[in-house]
């Protein structure tokens, strides 16, 4: 049966909220696992062994998907600030893991949206209306609710940090919006995980390495691996279902984030984080669906007499 105004089967929009739903258990079950293993090893030790288990992963789908000829480019500087982009928030995103809460820090990854509309003004070229500038002003407010300036030290910078990594991947998501232009997704999947292995291995010398136990390599690397199958399973969401109907359930994870943190770390944060939480989460969701929504059609002009 058809889905009338997007030409999409019923089990097709099914198919693709069920990929979505997968996919965020993936990734906060990965949160989990860098923040209870994060008092054990460095960051950037965590984020190199995943990033080799992603590389191999994603290099797999880019032959699968054409062979060594996905992986040319035209366009090696554009990969390489998307790449710097990329790991700068996942870094930022790791370490704020270990001092804010799991919910807390995810709410927060979710400010990209704010800062892709802002920044959409100078680097896009981009016209931002009154109604979407008082939206990015709700988020923001929203932001200062989940953080709290001033409960401590650690916390605002932890705050900060999972700021800065939303700022980033804002960054990264404009960059990629450029480089699909002329380059194979699979390309710059491939290119950004070498990268990030590249990056988190010069941090490595002033970080230190703790030698892993074979579980916890096994960890680390497996959720790298299936970080790779998440991101292909957000992709296989957007290509079945309208973004408006994935979108929603991407924000399942701080759902996830919120029940792991209470389970695991005996976090659960006060109602003025959840009104923040709250307001960060609508004012993603309304500047999605003014991304999406369709344009009017132009006004047909008058006949005349």
């Amino acid at each position: 049966m058809k889905d009338e105004g997007q030409g999409l089967r019923r089990d097709d929009v099914a198919l693709g909220i069920a990929c979505v739903m997968v996919s965020v258990f993936i990734f906060a079950s990965a949160n989990l696992v860098v923040k209870w293993l994060g008092s054990i090893y460095p960051v950037p030790e965590m984020l190199f062994l995943r990033n080799i288990a992603a590389t191999f992963a994603a290099g797999g789908l880019a032959l699968k998907a054409g062979g060594v000829r996905m992986l040319r480019t035209r366009r090696p500087f554009g990969h390489i600030r998307r790449g710097f982009a990329g790991f700068a928030s996942i870094w930022a995103s790791f370490e704020a893991l270990q001092l804010i809460s799991l919910a807390e820090a995810t709410a927060l990854s979710f400010s990209s949206p704010l800062f892709i509309a802002l920044l959409s003004v100078p680097v896009l070229r981009e016209r931002v209306g009154f109604s979407r500038w008082m939206v990015v002003l709700v988020g923001f407010a929203g932001v200062l609710a989940i953080a709290q300036p001033g409960r401590a030290p650690a916390t605002d910078f932890g705050t900060a940090l999972a700021l800065l990594s939303g700022l980033m991947y804002a960054l990264a998501i404009l960059q990629m919006r450029e480089l699909t232009r002329t380059e194979h997704p699979a390309a710059i999947a491939c290119f950004y995980a070498a990268l990030s292995v590249v990056l988190s291995a010069a941090l490595l010398p002033f970080t230190g390495f703790v030698v892993p136990s074979l579980r916890d390599a096994a960890i680390l690397l497996g959720t790298g691996g299936l970080g790779g199958v998440a991101q292909t399973l957000i992709a296989k969401a957007y290509s079945h279902a309208p973004a408006s109907v994935v979108a929603p359930f991407i924000y399942g994870s701080i759902v996830w984030a919120a029940l792991f943190g209470w389970a695991f770390f005996s976090e659960w944060p006060n109602w003025l984080a959840w009104t923040g939480i709250a307001m960060v989460v609508g004012s993603g969701l309304f500047l999605g669906w003014r991304e999406t929504r369709p344009k009017p059609a132009p006004a047909a002009p008058a006949k005349s007499g």
